[in-house]
């Protein structure tokens, strides 16, 4: 697969709480997270294209941030282990979520 990431990730193993626009919410775990988007392990398969909601807390230099925003879904691919691999692109991320992502990247 062609390397498309504009910015750098770094492994984020968490609770997510994930919720396509019409379907009802489930929690799934991320992978990874950068400035822009983030990777998740998720069940069942999600389109590309898909709106959704992703919602999560990170706990790095002793203290919790909690993360949220709106997302499109740029790709799901077939994981065998842990059903599908689902990148996202953030989409009008709020600035408190923003800047603790950036601090987890420096961290």
């Amino acid at each position: 697969m062609i390397e498309n990431r504009q910015t750098p990730r770094k492994v984020l193993r968490v609770k997510t709480n994930f919720a396509i626009d019409g379907a009802h919410p489930m929690v799934v775990r991320s992978m990874d997270v950068g400035a822009n988007g983030m990777a998740l392990s998720c069940p069942v398969q999600i389109p590309a294209g898909a709106n959704c909601f992703v919602a999560f807390e990170m706990f790095f230099n002793g203290k919790t941030y909690a993360v949220s925003s709106r997302a499109k879904v740029m790709y799901c691919i077939y994981s065998s282990h842990d059903g599908f691999k689902v990148g996202l692109q953030f989409q009008n991320i709020d600035l408190q979520s923003s800047s603790a992502i950036a601090r987890y990247m420096e961290a």
